[in-house]
């Protein structure tokens, strides 16, 4: 669900483009943006903050 989400770099996402030595990659549209938010915040409920005394 979320490997192709993630299969970008931070600068293809902040030029929207990617090089065209690595084919058409598509944008991420909203839908998969949320669904990558959803199964994030799913993937670590159960994890402890950062800095907390857990």
């Amino acid at each position: 669900m979320t490997m192709a989400f993630q299969n970008r770099t931070p600068k293809w996402n902040k030029e929207g483009k990617v090089p065209s030595g690595w084919g058409h990659v598509k944008e991420p549209n909203l839908v998969k943006k949320v669904m990558h938010y959803t199964y994030e915040k799913m993937q670590f409920s159960d994890s402890p903050k950062p800095g907390s005394n857990k």
